[in-house]
């Protein structure tokens, strides 16, 4: 029971990540910063739909296509709790949430913010 203890203790510490639902109705860009300013993901997520976001390199892709694995080390520098900004595609805050810590879900509509994208032309 112990040794099970200890591997999934080691397994949460090692492993964190985010859930985010975009829970409006606009497509959002959502940004993710680690509490000591690592960057740990930027995502288009489009209206009602969830995604995870990893805080390590791994399935996810956080730091996106074109970018180097060399220059990703934020799996071993990031802290908690995070910040979440949720994005319109013209770069306007819809929301931010200054406090997400490591395994929780995120959703649009549950940052504080203006909850208005304004419509493109």
């Amino acid at each position: 029971m112990k040794s099970l203890c200890f591997f999934l203790c080691v397994s949460i510490s090692a492993f964190s990540s985010l859930s985010v639902y975009n829970d409006s109705a606009f497509p959002l860009i959502i940004k993710v910063i680690g509490a000591n300013g690592a960057h740990i993901a930027e995502k288009q997520v489009p209206s009602h739909i969830q995604m995870y976001i990893e805080d390590q390199i791994g399935t996810s892709d956080p730091v996106g296509e074109g970018e180097s694995n060399s220059s990703f080390k934020n799996y071993s520098e990031s802290l908690t709790p995070y910040q979440v900004y949720w994005n319109c595609l013209d770069g306007t805050l819809y929301s931010s949430c200054m406090d997400a810590s490591a395994g929780a879900t995120v959703t649009a509509n549950t940052c504080q913010g203006s909850y208005y994208c304004p419509c493109s032309k």
